[in-house]
């Protein structure tokens, strides 16, 4: 079980890295709007995370890591041959990290 869900989590992490750094001509679309691409990648990605942190302190580092991961990512884009860097990305991608981390800080805080 340990090493579907760390698959899981590598493969989730993997994708926002690919899908991030890649030129635009080779980025994977699914058709939805961008924002919600970037909430969702970022909101998989955050919740896979979630069964390897044992208390609300490491769930809010974890958080802290994701955000400022889809922040360089972001910024990163300036300099990737048909990407652009959008402050508004940035937010979906935050969004998208903020609510399985919300619930399980909540999880965490309520169900002990």
């Amino acid at each position: 079980m340990t090493f579907i869900v760390v698959a899981i989590c590598l493969l989730a992490l993997g994708a926002v890295l690919y899908g991030s750094l890649v030129p635009g001509q080779y980025r994977p679309r699914s058709g939805l709007d961008g924002h919600i691409e970037h909430g969702l990648a970022y909101a998989v990605s955050a919740a896979t995370l979630l069964p390897f942190l044992p208390g609300p302190m490491q769930v809010l580092v974890a958080g802290a890591a994701m955000l400022g991961l889809a922040g360089a990512l972001e910024l990163a884009q300036r300099w990737i041959p048909g990407r652009s860097c959008r402050l508004t990305h940035f937010l979906a991608s935050a969004a998208g990290v903020f609510v399985p981390i919300t619930a399980g800080l909540l999880f965490m805080l309520v169900g002990s």
